[in-house]
């Protein structure tokens, strides 16, 4: 009897110990990643890469983040307490990095825009911390960042497109088609490299833009696909762009037949010399090597880039008089933004449209007037 007892005790006694040892296994997962009333900057800028992460920023977003932290935020604010970082502090971070020298590749000082940069992920930071009761306030609100001033989106005049359509139309196959494309949808470089094979439908002359190729040093090439709730794009081919894509897939076919077990076979259109994902820096590169070899024979020749491509679609379908939501859409852009970059046209345009009704109207007005005389 006493020995049944003494080993009922035993089990108990051991199943106790169990559930301590739990708890404090617990207890020690959960203070790792507790923080104290006032965490330094590097511990707290580490659990907000893993908050935006789970919340499921995109990986370019990501490791953009990380590239201003390692290179900026914590060699600065690393060391310090978060509730110890005053707007103050923030502005003379902000006269440092516009100081001589701060550019590592010119040795001049960093734009205003890029310094915007870190003061936009330094407030993402302080508002996260705020949030969760570290901060009562935000010091990134009541800092004072330099200002960027505003500069007209750049593009292409009429006389300016047929110089670049001629100068393309002399490249080799490849480049004279995505440079026809850039020029035909304004789209942007990550998603004509993002064209695929299912993305072209000939029979109803269409082509979808639904994914992005992309570069990062820590990623390599890679595809991001759009959004869940963002749709892609379906836009019609002209018979121009319809007849080269096919010539090009053509060729496209006799090369990968030529490098046999050396291709890297994928589905985009647009590949690297032995297929694979192709790198869109080598895009920009192309362009800027075109501009200077056309500008030995003509120095007024236009520079050449793809976001510059994108300005010069936007600016004349709006000169054309196409509204806002068409054009957005047309170039996979939000109506809000096209109206904020754009609006010294569609303030034009606006004027231009309050100048015909005007004009339509004036005889009656004129009539109604002599009338009432």
């Amino acid at each position: 009897m006493i020995v049944g007892i003494s080993n009922y005790l035993l089990r108990w006694y051991c199943f106790l110990l169990l559930l301590y040892d739990i708890s404090r296994q617990k207890s020690t997962i959960c203070c790792d990643r507790a923080f104290s009333k006032n965490p330094k900057f590097r511990d707290f800028a580490k659990e907000f890469m893993v908050i935006k992460k789970n919340m499921g920023d995109e990986i370019s977003t990501l490791n953009r983040y990380d590239d201003i932290l390692q290179n900026r935020l914590l060699p600065y604010f690393g060391d310090m307490n978060l509730q110890d970082i005053t707007p103050l502090t923030l502005n003379r971070f902000y006269e440092k990095m516009l100081e001589t020298g701060q550019n590592k590749k010119t040795g001049g000082s960093l734009s205003p825009k890029t310094v915007r940069s870190y003061h936009q992920l330094l407030s993402s930071i302080f508002a996260e911390a705020k949030k969760q009761g570290i901060l009562s306030k935000n010091p990134a609100e009541s800092s004072s960042p330099p200002k960027v001033a505003k500069r007209l989106p750049n593009y292409y005049q009429e006389d300016e497109i047929i110089l670049i359509a001629e100068a393309l139309s002399q490249q080799t196959l490849k480049w004279h088609l995505m440079g026809l494309l850039f020029l035909h949808y304004g789209a942007r470089r990550g998603e004509i490299l993002g064209i695929k094979r299912q993305s072209l439908d000939f029979e109803h002359k269409q082509i979808t833009f639904s994914s992005s190729v992309l570069y990062h040093s820590k990623s390599g090439t890679y595809e991001k696909e759009y959004p869940k709730n963002e749709k892609a794009r379906v836009l019609p081919m002209s018979d121009d762009i319809t007849l080269l894509l096919k010539k090009y897939l053509s060729w496209l076919d006799r090369e990968k037949e030529k490098w046999g077990d050396q291709w890297i076979d994928t589905d985009y259109i647009f590949t690297g010399e032995h297929g694979g994902k192709m790198n869109p820096d080598s895009v920009t590169c192309f362009f800027k090597r075109l501009t200077n070899r056309c500008r030995t024979n003509n120095p007024d020749f236009p520079h050449l880039n793809p976001h510059a491509f994108r300005h010069t679609v936007v600016s004349h379908l709006l000169r054309q008089g196409l509204d806002i939501v068409t054009v957005a859409y047309y170039v996979g852009d939000d109506p809000y933004t096209i109206e904020k970059h754009y609006a010294h046209l569609i303030i034009s345009g606006k004027k231009e449209a309050a100048d015909i009704m005007s004009g339509l109207l004036h005889p009656a007005s004129q009539e109604c007037a002599m009338k009432a005389s």
